[in-house]
């Protein structure tokens, strides 16, 4: 009878224990998710750049960005952008901001350089190709050429799709262990949980190998160390019996090689590089401060820089980034405004830790712009008043034999044959996205280089169609639709009449008002034709014929 109650008791106090280690399990996954290295704010920067992704409520975000000379207490509102951005999904390189959403869209802002602070100094967002349909982004980054992702594809379908496209031409020789031959690739509708490496390389998510032996799971980074690297840093945190190891793969002609750093402790940050430098950071909380240990990877170790102090940071999301040639520890939500210190590669404040206020998006009229255009208009009406003052009037043309005025459409439409080869050779050779050509064209408030492209281009027009009209009265486009150009008198035009009409060009590719000149001139003519004193004709229609007699 004594043995009942004994059971019981027994029984009784493994159930208090068991429910006590679930209750002290369950406050422990707690006090973690309230630890600030738990905690992270999507930032990421270079040596001029520094953007900082801020939620907003809904699937919304604010993308805010700051050069690295801008005021230290100053951070400024690009864009107000729909979704949500994926975990890492922030990249910066060369003046442009790369994002992943976690629908797998990436967009792409780019900083223009503008001569008037009070214009704005960004392009419009653009959508680039979106990543394939994978489980989730591990790492992202970009360098010069592009951005790169470090991607788990829990799909064969998308499997079999990444493997299918070309590879990029920048890769090394090792193959990753998860490649398999064509005739083992799993069926699509079979499971699979494969690492892939992938570059945008000219509108194409390309895969690149990965290391040999690299393992499927743990927490990984893409840094680029050097701007001029062409390839990222693969790093990766392997945990064993001695403690945390920083795996580290660097491209050396092209191959994989592979260094090992004892961390001695965690990583609580990104791995991020400043001056070449691999840098990350170690935290704490103390008195409700944000304390934070900046240290760098140095040969096979690890060495400890400088430590700085966040007031009021305890609890909230914290990143560190690169900001110039310092590392910035910043601290906030999208509920308020934000905190940072910058450490310097000493490891010494770049100055006293403080707020970050957000400004207002530049918002004006792209006063530049017009002001290049209302010159050359204004040039151009001068030019036409001097032609109509030399004419004395409505000048009457004497069309060639067989032929009658141009169509304005088929003008139109030869001007745009006639363009192509110009844009597909500065496409080809100077390996400009197009995209990128019609937002910096000639006249817009950006700093010359950026409109070189698009000069070009012009410049190329002008040429071909110069020695194509010098020396057949025509060019590719009007030959293609049946037209060609004339002297008021019928005759072909001599040089000076073509090197006039074919200069002023550049003033309609720029002052663009100047292209409805032909619908309202006698006999369709543009400036260039009235300065050359030319017209543009097309052979007579049959039916033309019948309704002259």
């Amino acid at each position: 009878m004594c043995g009942v109650p004994s059971h019981n008791h027994s029984e009784n106090v493994r159930r208090h224990r068991a429910s006590l280690g679930r209750l002290i399990i369950i406050a422990g996954l707690l006090l973690l998710a309230l630890t600030p290295g738990a905690k992270a704010l999507t930032a990421a920067g270079d040596a001029n750049d520094l953007w900082v992704v801020q939620p907003n409520a809904e699937r919304a975000i604010t993308l805010l960005h700051r050069l690295w000379n801008d005021d230290p207490s100053r951070v400024e509102a690009v864009a107000s952008l729909e979704g949500r951005l994926s975990p890492n999904g922030l990249a910066a390189a060369g003046g442009r901001a790369w994002l992943v959403y976690d629908n797998m869209s990436v967009q792409s802002i780019t900083t223009v350089t503008v001569t008037d602070a009070r214009l704005p100094r960004y392009d419009q967002p653009t959508m680039e190709a979106p990543l394939p349909r994978v489980a989730a982004v591990l790492a992202f980054t970009a360098t010069k050429d592009g951005p790169w992702a470090l991607v788990r594809i829990e799909d064969a379908a998308t499997l079999l799709q990444v493997d299918a496209t070309q590879p990029s031409d920048t890769q090394p020789a090792s193959q990753p262990v998860t490649t398999q031959a064509a005739a083992t690739l799993p069926a699509a509708t079979q499971p699979v949980r494969e690492l892939r490496l992938l570059r945008l390389d000219r509108g194409r998510w390309a895969p690149v190998p990965l290391p040999a032996d690299w393992p499927i799971d743990g927490r990984m980074f893409l840094v680029v160390a050097d701007p001029d690297d062409a390839v990222p840093c693969l790093l990766r945190v392997d945990t064993g019996e001695e403690g945390d190891v920083l795996r580290i793969e660097e491209m050396r002609d092209k191959q994989w090689t592979t260094r090992r750093v004892k961390l001695d402790g965690t990583i609580d940050s990104p791995v991020i590089a400043v001056g070449g430098q691999l840098l990350f950071a170690r935290s704490g909380v103390t008195d409700q401060k944000l304390d934070v240990e900046l240290l760098a990877v140095r040969g096979e170790g690890t060495l400890s820089l400088g430590r700085a102090s966040l007031p009021d940071a305890a609890g909230k999301a914290w990143t560190l980034v690169a900001s110039g040639e310092t590392a910035a520890v910043i601290s906030g939500d999208g509920a308020d405004s934000m905190q940072w210190v910058r450490l310097d590669l000493s490891g010494r404040p770049a100055e006293p830790a403080g707020k970050l206020a957000v400004a207002s998006p530049r918002v004006g009229v792209d006063a530049l712009r017009v002001s290049i255009q209302m010159i050359m208009l204004a040039v151009a009406l001068l030019i036409m008043f001097v032609v109509w003052r030399r004419d004395g009037g409505i000048v009457v043309v004497k069309m060639p034999a067989g032929y009658v005025e141009a169509d304005v459409f088929r003008r139109l439409f030869a001007a745009v044959i006639d363009l192509i080869p110009c844009v597909l050779a500065v496409w080809f050779f100077l390996r400009v996205p197009l995209d990128d050509v019609a937002a910096h064209w000639p006249g817009t408030p950006v700093e010359l280089k950026l409109q070189l492209p698009g000069l070009v281009i012009i410049l190329l027009y002008a040429i071909h169609t110069f020695f194509s009209e010098l020396f057949t009265a025509t060019t590719l486009g009007k030959r293609a639709v049946g037209l060609r150009v004339a002297s008021i008198d019928g005759t072909p035009p001599n040089v000076w009449q073509v090197a006039g009409r074919c200069a002023l060009k550049v003033f309609e590719f720029v002052a663009w008002p100047l292209l409805i000149l032909p619908l309202f001139r006698p006999y369709g003519q543009r400036l260039g034709d009235s300065v050359a004193r030319t017209v543009v004709v097309m052979p007579r229609q049959e039916e033309d014929h019948s309704r002259d007699s």
